[in-house]
């Protein structure tokens, strides 16, 4: 991961997201991870192909939940998404990217 992204979450106290393979044809997957309670949290969704994520509404209950998981560092959150495969340089500020959060 980016250090200038490592730092969103580190010094900024801000979450940062990535869109990731996606498991099925009719869904995009995103990965959210950012501070929580002294802690990092890892939140993983799937939004409907075609929706535009910008726009869409972005109540809890709009997207899919496909699982969520809290780490005591965030070297131990990457460590985890590295062994599952998963590019921590895809990750950028939450702002830069069209994302479900």
């Amino acid at each position: 991961m980016r250090t200038e992204v490592q730092n969103q979450i580190k010094m900024l106290g801000k979450a940062v997201v990535a869109e990731v393979t996606k498991q099925r044809d009719s869904h995009r997957r995103w990965l959210r991870l950012g501070p929580f309670d002294g802690r990092v949290h890892l939140l993983e969704v799937e939004v409907p192909v075609g929706v535009d994520p910008a726009n869409w509404p972005r109540d809890e209950g709009d997207y899919i939940l496909v699982s969520q998981e809290t780490f005591d560092s965030l070297d131990d959150a990457l460590s985890v998404l590295e062994r599952r495969g998963i590019d921590t340089g895809a990750f950028d500020a939450v702002w830069k990217t069209e994302n479900p959060f």
